[in-house]
């Protein structure tokens, strides 16, 4: 048994957010989409983590659940929870991650999110402060460690 967590990322907030998440193997979504790594057999939970793009999740775990996820034996798969990363607003970003699961059999268990720095410069005047991105990186650390303890005790939301 072991739980697994699969990470989206682009500029490392996700990947920040899954360092803090307890687990027995970490995979990027791109090396399980291409076939350079596996899910392990006794994977009993997954966690997916990835950033909020558009509102929405990014293609890579709509592949993942659509191509990889879809075409494996999903039975012994008992509890799958999501982290939603994003610099503004998760909007509808974990219920699309839930529909897409619903789609190919598979439910999501818990859902949570976690606004990091925002990294998307075109919506902002300027780049995020120094200080003001230490702030948020605090708040996300408590907010993550919070998240981390719901996992482990498997709390359905």
């Amino acid at each position: 048994m072991s739980t697994v967590l699969v990470v989206a990322t682009g500029t490392g907030n996700s990947l920040f957010a899954a360092d803090r998440i307890g687990h027995d193997h970490l995979f990027f979504a791109e090396d399980l989409i291409s076939g350079k790594a596996t899910f392990p057999d006794d994977m009993d939970r997954l966690g997916i983590i990835f950033p909020v793009y558009c509102g929405g999740i990014p293609s890579a775990i709509q592949h993942l659940v659509s191509d990889v996820l879809s075409s494996r034996d999903n039975s012994g798969l008992g509890y799958i929870f999501a982290i939603a990363t994003n610099g503004g607003l998760p909007l509808n970003a974990l219920s699309d991650l839930d529909r897409e699961l619903q789609d190919h059999g598979l439910a999501m268990s818990y859902g949570a999110e976690v606004r990091m720095p925002d990294a998307y410069l075109p919506l902002q005047k300027k780049a995020v402060s120094n200080d003001k991105a230490r702030e948020i990186a605090a708040k996300a650390e408590e907010k993550l460690r919070i998240i981390a303890s719901e996992i482990e005790s498997e709390k359905i939301e």
